[in-house]
């Protein structure tokens, strides 16, 4: 049987366009006549039968397009704490701001084709008041900002628009400030679309895809495990997943067919596999990127680096074992089971036996050093950071973290956790392999706005041997903007 051919059929001369239109399917879920740029939807119009073969085939995903929208229909292996949603302030969305979303929507489905603002928080709060811990009050400013992200999303998409008023005079003034929006009603149905019903779902697990295939279907089902997670997360460690996806990682076709998609270069090491975006346009997070928190944690890296190469530092000497990635998850499908109303009925399988997730054992676990990852304290995090504010000075910083490198250093390990560059650990944090790809970062403050910049320094690459995670030259993804 010959291997499926993506992008079959399409010219060279075309390819670009086609990579363009998959790239933003895959970054954004959601595409509409406005969001996330006027004219992006007549793309994905183009291409809509080969891109919906070539992704229902490498990653098990659905694509609806219609004349108004187009909709990714993902699958899930794992749940990730990784924020999805922001405001139009670039605030992210916090379980209070999930639910005001819910709700609104839920709302929304009678047969309104314009509604006010006033009249959304009307009922809103009924509903909201419903749900233990929830609530809703116009009287206080917390919920009613978290209101305003949540329909700020849905104009920012298109699902409402805004034909009178402000959100902002009602943030202001509920009593005299209003906003009048008209409703599609297609786009708010196109926003929330769960793989199951959440009614009788015994466990946030259950939303995940099965991790095991049967028979001769066993190694699509791995190779597109393996597919998802390249393509979904910044970095995949080969100790992450199971040994079949483990192959299908190392399998050269995977590189080629994910190049050939995306127009993105597959980087493997001999830790794990990334993919690197050439055009700055495919990632939702560049990195390193001119924003004040991904500079800090781009120097907080370098600074890690140079401390781990001092045989005297604490690093070199405490390695911790982490903890498997299964027990990881299972853990967090336990947190957000906490939260779910109701109990679950005897001899219902939970989410992690649905999802293949077992117990496997035991956590954190000391060992010989070099044979884990190393660990920088909590302490001695809060040294360097304090030590770059010294360096280049805190106005460096910009003004809203100038007097504040605590709570920098929290943003940046945050992000970094988010980029699995660092990872958690018992009072402090794993510096992953990954993050040696940014060691050679330097650091320039340039005149006349003492406008902090980063600058890559070459390094040599070692190529698929022992510790070759972060051996690459690093692209001049420095320089780029999100394009949102």
């Amino acid at each position: 049987m010959s291997p499926y051919q993506v992008a079959a059929g399409i010219s060279a001369t075309d390819l670009p366009s086609y990579q363009r239109a998959a790239r933003l399917v895959l970054r954004h879920t959601l595409i509409t006549d406005v969001y996330p740029r006027p004219g992006m939807l007549e793309l994905v119009h183009r291409w809509e039968d080969p891109l919906a073969g070539d992704l229902r085939v490498l990653f098990g995903y659905r694509l609806d397009v219609r004349t108004s929208y187009a909709r990714l229909i993902r699958c899930f292996d794992r749940l990730t704490p990784v924020v999805q949603f922001r405001s139009r302030a670039r605030r992210p969305f916090d379980r209070r701001r999930y639910a005001y979303l819910c709700l609104v929507l839920a709302g929304l489905r009678r047969s309104y084709t314009e509604i006010s603002l006033a009249v959304i928080a009307r009922i809103l709060a009924p509903q909201a008041n419903a749900v233990d811990g929830l609530r809703f009050d116009p009287t206080i400013s917390e919920h009613k900002q978290a209101l305003a992200d949540a329909l700020g999303f849905l104009e920012q998409v298109g699902a409402l628009r805004c034909s009178d008023g402000s959100a902002n005079a009602w943030l202001r003034d509920p009593e005299t400030g209003d906003a009048l929006y008209d409703v599609d009603h297609d786009l708010c149905n196109a926003v929330f679309r769960p793989t199951r019903s959440l009614r009788d779902l015994p466990s946030a697990g259950a939303l995940l895809t099965p991790a095991k295939g049967l028979g001769r279907d066993a190694r699509r089902v791995a190779g597109q495990r393996a597919r998802r997670e390249v393509i979904e997360y910044p970095v995949t460690y080969f100790d992450e997943v199971d040994e079949d996806a483990a192959a299908a990682l190392r399998d050269p076709q995977l590189a080629e067919d994910l190049s050939r998609l995306t127009g993105a270069v597959v980087e493997r090491r001999a830790e794990g596999i990334a993919l690197i975006d050439p055009t700055g346009t495919f990632s939702d997070a560049p990195f390193p990127a001119p924003n004040a928190v991904a500079r800090a944690a781009a120097l907080l890296l370098g600074a890690i680096a140079d401390d781990l190469t001092r045989t005297e530092s604490e690093a070199t000497a405490i390695r911790l074992a982490t903890p498997p990635a299964v027990e990881l998850q299972a853990e967090l499908i336990s947190r957000v089971d906490e939260g779910m109303p109701g109990t679950q009925q005897p001899g219902t399988p939970t989410g992690q036996e649905e999802a293949g997730l077992v117990d496997s054992g035991p956590g954190w676990a000391v060992v010989e050093a070099g044979a884990a990852l190393p660990v920088i304290n909590d302490a001695r995090l809060t040294e360097l950071m304090h030590d770059l504010y010294i360096r280049f000075g805190a106005a460096s910083f910009t003004d809203t973290w100038a007097a504040d490198p605590s709570g920098m250093l929290a943003a940046a390990r945050r992000f970094l956790f988010e980029m699995k560059l660092l990872a958690p650990a018992p009072s402090g944090a794993f510096v992953m392999p990954a993050a040696g790809r940014y060691r050679t970062i330097i650091p320039v403050v340039a005149p006349p706005h003492d406008q902090l910049l980063l600058e890559i320094g070459p390094v040599v690459s070692s190529g698929e041997g022992s510790g070759a995670v972060g051996a690459g030259q690093v692209d001049d993804v420095a320089q780029r903007k999100d394009p949102e």
